[in-house]
């Protein structure tokens, strides 16, 4: 149950401290959106939420140290997410972030070129492990670019993660 739950964030004036890693979620899909929170949060991350592009880069601002972001790359209002992570790394070049996509990677709408690095993309739907490896493999990264793999043992196990099996 959501309520019963400690809160994700600490708030301090105008500025948001994250106890743990703060990702900023950027979907605009709300079940979607608390179900990336729920997979987060079980992993001891903070998710931070914005459901527009324009809310996300105001959230970037108020939040002391972002760890990552993860952003549908089609947001149905406003800029998208190709556009949002482009304005992130204005300010932060190396700033991990998690593409997620319904469209199949040949598409010229998933393509991730010039979006800098660390930056994966992942398809929907996928797997509360995929998600947590795919933002692993970009907050482990030291040399800009994503991991193309990741060692199995590297991914959070299943029984401790909410009780999705894709979506």
């Amino acid at each position: 149950m959501l309520a019963d739950r400690p809160p994700a964030l600490n708030l301090d004036g105008e500025t948001i401290k994250a106890s743990q890693p703060a990702i900023l979620v950027v979907e605009d899909q709300a079940l979607i959106a608390i179900l990336i929170g729920d997979i987060l949060q079980a992993a001891g991350y903070d998710a931070i939420f914005a459901h527009t592009g324009e809310a996300a880069l105001a959230m970037a601002k108020i939040v002391e140290h972002l760890s990552a972001v993860i952003t549908d790359i089609h947001l149905m209002h406003g800029i998208d997410g190709r556009s949002v992570l482009k304005e992130l790394r204005k300010n932060n070049p190396n700033l991990p972030a998690v593409v997620v996509t319904g469209f199949d990677k040949s598409a010229p709408e998933a393509d991730l070129r010039g979006l800098g690095g660390p930056t994966t993309r992942l398809v929907k739907p996928f797997s509360c492990d995929e998600l947590l490896v795919s933002l692993a493999g970009v907050l482990s990264s030291t040399d800009g670019r994503a991991p193309r793999r990741m060692e199995s043992g590297q991914a959070a196990r299943r029984d401790e993660m909410p009780s999705l099996a894709r979506f």
